[in-house]
């Protein structure tokens, strides 16, 4: 998956998470722009015949990103 995600336009990292029963990720965009033209109408209805449930997409803004010291 790493490829596909390194050739999003205006994408920046994704982080996996997983939880019980649940799986998700991350992402962190250049702009809203780009996070909304991601997570499309086509996109929503591939995880749908991918994972056969709807996914959830909350966008924030994230003002400030501090990176920590392995990024150094």
């Amino acid at each position: 998956a790493a490829p596909r995600y390194r050739q999003i336009q205006g994408h920046k990292t994704k982080s996996v998470t997983i939880g019980q029963g649940s799986f998700g990720g991350a992402y962190l965009f250049e702009d809203r722009a780009s996070a909304e033209a991601w997570f499309s109408d086509a996109w929503r209805q591939r995880v749908v015949q991918t994972y056969g449930a709807p996914a959830r997409v909350d966008i924030y803004e994230a003002p400030l990103t501090i990176d920590g010291p392995a990024a150094e």
